[in-house]
């Protein structure tokens, strides 16, 4: 992985990734949380910490510019520590630490992230496998009402905006609901058209917006003791 270099081997020290990698944060649009979480390395006793990297073009650990730094990072339990930009870049944390969740001021950009474990010598171990987190941010318009929700669970948009965190390939279902009294005049964004279900895969941060607008209803009544009819354009 460029940007590592060569690294020394720990006596198993891979580290395991828990299953839940990005937390989903609804109506978190401008802003995203994501936390890491993985098993203590078998070689606990050895080691002296832990190094988390995160990066914005997969396999390259240096490819991080000045405004895509971390905001802030927080470990279990604790309270936010900022990150100077440029920061300390990768972030070390004691070895009794196995959970981290970092603060991200943009949205719009995807991260990749891994996690290297260093022993009591300064020696480091082999990254773990690479994780991808993606946003997916959902966007309201018009001046009706209704709902956005998605299937897999992950967005529930009864707010202007609201976005859900993803990793890996994932296919996803968005779906319209108005309110009553109003109707949904359709998607717009490069992912998402029509009236009907928004279907995509996320395999990059992606956004949509969902368009409604109040129902009105125009009543005519014809008066008079004569005879004809009425038409209207539209």
């Amino acid at each position: 992985m460029k940007g590592l270099g060569v690294l020394s081997y720990l006596k198993s020290a891979t580290l395991v990734f828990l299953i839940s990698l990005c937390l989903v944060y609804p109506c978190y649009a401008e802003e995203r949380d994501v936390t890491l979480q993985w098993d203590k390395s078998i070689d606990d006793p050895y080691l002296q910490s832990y190094k988390v990297y995160y990066y914005t073009t997969a396999g390259n650990t240096e490819s991080l510019d000045n405004a895509d730094y971390a905001a802030s990072y927080t470990l279990l339990a604790g309270v936010p520590i900022s990150v100077p930009k440029p920061g300390a870049k990768p972030i070390t944390i004691e070895k009794s630490n196995t959970q981290i969740t970092l603060h991200f001021i943009d949205s719009s950009k995807d991260y990749y992230f891994v996690v290297t474990a260093v022993d009591t010598r300064g020696l480091e171990s082999i990254p773990t496998p690479e994780i991808i987190c993606m946003t997916l941010m959902v966007s309201k318009a018009g001046t009706g009402a209704g709902t956005v929700t998605s299937s897999p669970l992950g967005i529930s948009c009864g707010s202007t905006t609201c976005s859900a965190n993803y990793t890996g390939v994932t296919a996803v279902t968005l779906t319209a609901a108005p309110e009553a009294g109003n109707i949904f005049t359709g998607w717009s964004g490069d992912w998402c058209s029509g009236t009907g279900l928004c279907g995509l895969t996320m395999n990059t941060t992606k956004s949509a917006t969902a368009t409604f607008t109040p129902f009105r209803r125009l009543d005519v009544v014809k008066a008079g003791a004569g005879t004809g009819t009425l038409t209207g354009t539209p």
